[in-house]
């Protein structure tokens, strides 16, 4: 049976050390600790909630406050859990908000995952005198309550390698 963690291997989840090839990959900064904090929870949520069997994480993010969780194509709703209840379990016991995203390669469809119900106005990249690339993402502010920004900052460039700028217009 699969891990519920992409990097992360079962025995690893099911244990309280690391082999060798895991702790490289957060050596390398592939995984984190909260990435198998979250994986590890999940696995022990398995045995209540027999839909996580199925389910694949790809990445964990977070913040002081929140946790983002990216999650394969078609798994969003398993790791929600029906009526929000693997999600809230999830929430309690890392003490924190925890938001499920659907993970995309397309940069574009991605950021409107993780913005979701925001509406996306537009996302470029814009080039800046000193040669270096920012991401820029302009957000209707009309349509969504106070966002993370930093948080938002920290995804995007965890995955596309962007510094990243929020504009709420």
């Amino acid at each position: 049976m699969p891990s519920i963690h992409r990097e992360i291997c079962e025995i690893c989840l099911k244990s309280d050390v690391l082999c060798p090839a895991c702790e490289e990959k957060v050596k390398n900064g592939i995984i984190s600790a909260l990435d198998i904090e979250v994986a590890r929870i999940l696995e022990k949520l398995k045995e209540k909630f027999k839909v996580l069997k199925s389910a694949e994480i790809i990445k964990v993010v977070g913040s002081e406050n929140y946790v983002i969780i990216l999650a394969r194509k078609g798994d969003v709703s398993k790791i929600i859990g029906k009526n929000g209840s693997i999600v809230r379990a999830l929430s309690k016991e890392l003490g924190k908000q925890v938001k499920v995203v659907e993970y995309s390669e397309d940069m574009k469809t991605f950021i409107n995952n993780l913005l979701f119900p925001a509406n996306v106005e537009t996302i470029s990249i814009v080039y800046k005198r000193d040669g270096n690339k920012v991401l820029k993402i302009v957000v209707s502010s009309k349509s969504t309550k106070k966002i993370d920004e930093e948080l938002i900052k920290q995804v995007v460039h965890s995955l596309f390698n962007y510094d990243t700028e929020v504009v709420m217009v």
